[in-house]
């Protein structure tokens, strides 16, 4: 494809005298253009192509015996029919391109937002789950604390109970003596007697009582602090099962979280390569002198060949060719409306791209899920205390091909 450059804005602009003479031919008016042109270096490679392409116009549609001003009408339907034509496929190709890139884009972020919105549910529920552990430990800890003073609550009424199980008592009465002969008989000392060992009787049966009641209260108690014990342990075990199997459904999230975090990471890859694919063509767009997406390039040389198609006509009308004439010949509206106006699509792409513009961009280089995570202590039952939280915004690597966090294994696909 043709790339102009603004020194042929005056293609066709000399010797005049050329179509007022109408001898010649298309060649010789392209020469006398080329010789009278001044290049600038930069632009000198482009305008070498362009005359090399108008001499290939001119040598397909002139003949020995061809009349300058047919051949012009000719070069000016090939123009129209070869050049124009590609420039207005390839800008229609250029739009499409844009297009096509950013459906690409919109399909990989719908992905990613996909994979993201299920890791950060993964995140969430793993570190939910977490927290249901360490509170599990403590619950286990403030048991375990219950279960020993339960054991201590115990010693006391225990051994009350242990040394009051057998009672014994040993009264000891005065001795009975009674001189009949004296006393004529000994009724009253018997009566004196039986008083007395009355009383002794009552003392040891209430001294019974007393010990049975205080052996009571006290197996009470043992039997209570036994049976708190026992509930307490109960709890305590229960506890520790219930400790266990969230522990382990809690390793099981972990995995799940880490292999969706990875599925993210790997799908905002994707994103970012979509991405660099949208901005290295916008940069192929707005470059100058550059390549077949240069828009600018478009517009000189359908600049140039517009002012060539309007010369050409002016010298076969026969009317004398001069600087104003050559910018008259061209409206820089003239793209637009007969070509068309490029939409970019820059609202569309920062629209897609999102929070994952800095990402892509190297500017941020880190992925914000929660926000912080738990420190699991190793160990069958660690002290809760060591459950502890850290922030947490791992590094990614959005070169696609590469692991995107550091635990994952190599790209991972996506699920």
């Amino acid at each position: 494809m043709l790339r102009a450059s603004k020194t042929l804005l005056c293609v066709l602009a000399a010797d005049v005298c050329l179509a007022s003479r109408q001898t010649g031919t298309v060649t010789n008016v392209i020469d006398s253009i080329d010789s009278l042109l001044s290049i600038d270096s930069a632009n000198r490679a482009v305008h070498s192509q362009v005359m090399s392409n108008l001499r290939l116009l001119a040598s397909n549609t002139t003949g020995v015996s061809t009349s300058l001003k047919t051949a012009l009408q000719n070069m000016i339907t090939s123009i129209e029919n070869d050049v124009e034509q590609k420039i207005k496929d390839s800008f229609a190709g250029l739009q499409s391109a844009i297009e096509d890139k950013l459906t690409h884009l919109g399909n990989a972020d719908g992905i990613k937002t996909g994979f993201k919105t299920k890791a950060d549910t993964a995140d969430t529920d793993w570190f939910t789950c977490v927290r249901q552990e360490k509170s599990l430990r403590s619950d286990i800890e403030d048991v375990q604390a219950k279960l020993e003073q339960s054991r201590t609550n115990q010693e006391e009424p225990c051994q009350t109970q242990s040394d009051l199980m057998h009672f014994e008592a040993a009264p000891t009465l005065s001795g009975f003596t009674c001189d009949i002969s004296v006393n004529g008989n000994c009724n009253q000392q018997v009566e004196n007697f039986g008083i007395q060992a009355n009383d002794m009787l009552k003392g040891v049966k209430a001294d019974l009582s007393k010990t049975q009641e205080r052996y009571t209260t006290a197996a009470n108690a043992c039997d209570a602090a036994k049976n708190d014990e026992t509930r307490k342990q109960s709890l305590k075990d229960e506890t520790q099962n219930t400790y266990r199997k969230k522990r382990a459904d809690c390793v099981d999230l972990h995995e799940a979280r880490q292999l969706d975090m990875c599925s993210y990471g790997t799908s905002l890859q994707q994103t970012c390569t979509e991405s660099k694919q949208y901005v290295d063509l916008i940069a192929e767009v707005d470059a100058v002198n550059g390549g077949e997406h240069s828009l600018s390039d478009m517009q000189q040389e359908f600049r140039t060949t517009s002012i060539t198609k309007c010369i050409c006509n002016k010298v076969i009308e026969g009317l004398n060719v001069d600087a104003a004439t050559v910018e008259a010949c061209y409206n820089p509206e003239m793209f637009e409306s007969e070509v068309g106006k490029l939409d970019k699509k820059e609202t569309e792409y920062e629209t897609l791209i999102g929070d994952g513009q800095g990402i892509c961009h190297g500017t941020d280089t880190s992925i914000t899920f929660t926000g912080q995570t738990f420190n699991v202590p190793a160990g069958e039952y660690p002290p809760s205390k060591d459950y502890t939280l850290s922030p947490f915004n791992p590094d990614i690597s959005v070169s696609e091909g590469s692991s995107p966090f550091s635990w994952c294994r190599g790209p991972t696909p996506g699920k």
